[in-house]
């Protein structure tokens, strides 16, 4: 984290103690490096112990295992539960693309039309045969996440060979394609790019975070939140679709963050893409946010922009890329670092 971030963020919190520890290890790997740095974990606990709160991405095996470690030592965050007994399988059921599908498909919520293929080849067949009735497609990963692990079909071409040449050509960059199952899924046109997220008790009870408008468009990675980002009408469809799928997940036993991705048509109605059974980019930003702005965030528009390592510290680059496409900057507006991670946050306040 740059000094002049961390520094910023000294001076909102003066009475706070701030730290950066850093781990020579692949992000995949932090929880098990962790674990081997006896150092580092004698710290961490001893921190914990003294009440400190752990904030992490989701409960996959190895940060599982780094728990069941810090319960060995008497220092499992007071803000962490271990997960009970079926809930690996309910996460990973519900986080894959064929897992979600088949959950909403029961329940007869609203999905695009799509296919659940065994291998990319297949995936791909049924790209070039929905290509020649003129429907674009996307092919995603059964286990994408963040977007990243998909493929939108190039438009269609008079010559099939050649169609499917692009297409195998394009797929290679999108290596997760290859690991089994791909699911062919109806590309929604004109549509905006919708989320909501809230916590699952995992007996049927389902509580509403927020919900939020993805920049995809304008500014890669980037989402709106807070007041009036969503028109009245959408958001209160939003709301009552998120509420229901909620209430099912946690009925179905699962207890935790529950993020959901939505798409409206042309018409404004939504359908379903995809389940985040953790915490996401977004839910990392809301304490800070409430911590930074009060209480009533909410009550402003609030963008959140996903940045590098290298973004400039003087905010000129996000502020270049903003302005006059989301709001009309004028001298009220406030600028404030919610957070800078390695894929960090940068929050842009509109009063």
């Amino acid at each position: 984290m740059p000094e002049p971030i961390i520094g910023h963020i000294r001076a909102l919190f003066p009475s706070r103690k701030f730290e950066m520890v850093t781990i020579s290890a692949p992000q995949e790997e932090i929880s098990e490096a962790i674990i081997r740095d006896s150092q580092l974990f004698n710290r961490l606990a001893e921190s914990f112990r003294r009440g400190a709160s752990f904030d992490f991405w989701g409960f996959t095996p190895k940060v599982e295992s780094l728990l069941m470690r810090l319960n060995e030592v008497g220092a499992l965050p007071k803000n962490v539960r271990l997960p009970s007994v079926g809930q690996r399988w309910r996460c990973s059921y519900l986080g894959s693309k064929s897992g979600f599908r088949d959950f909403s498909l029961q329940r007869e919520l609203p999905l695009p039309d799509g296919w659940v293929l065994s291998s990319l080849e297949l995936a791909l067949d049924a790209t070039a045969n929905f290509s020649l009735g003129g429907e674009r497609v996307v092919i995603k990963a059964d286990r994408g996440v963040g977007g990243a692990c998909q493929l939108f079909s190039p438009p269609p071409s008079p010559e099939m060979k050649i169609f499917k040449g692009r297409l195998d050509f394009l797929s290679r960059r999108v290596p997760e394609l290859g690991g089994g199952t791909v699911i062919v899924e109806q590309e929604i046109e004109g549509g905006r790019s919708l989320s909501g997220q809230g916590f699952c008790d995992g007996s049927g009870y389902f509580s509403t975070h927020f919900t939020a408008l993805h920049l995809h468009c304008q500014v890669p990675g980037g989402a709106l939140i807070g007041k009036d980002v969503i028109e009245c009408e959408v958001e209160k469809k939003l709301l009552i679709l998120l509420k229901k799928v909620g209430r099912a997940v946690s009925l179905f036993g699962y207890r935790g963050v529950l993020g959901v991705d939505f798409i409206t048509d042309d018409k404004g109605e939504l359908s379903l893409l995809e389940f985040n059974p953790r915490r996401t980019s977004l839910s990392h930003a809301m304490p800070l946010l409430e911590g930074l702005l009060g209480k009533g965030w909410r009550n402003s528009a609030t963008i959140l922009i996903a940045g590098p390592v290298g973004f400039s510290c003087t905010l000129s680059e996000p502020l270049g890329g903003v302005e006059g496409s989301l709001f009309e900057r004028g001298s009220g507006e406030g600028i404030v670092l919610t957070s800078f991670t390695k894929s960090g946050l940068v929050t842009f306040r509109a009063s």
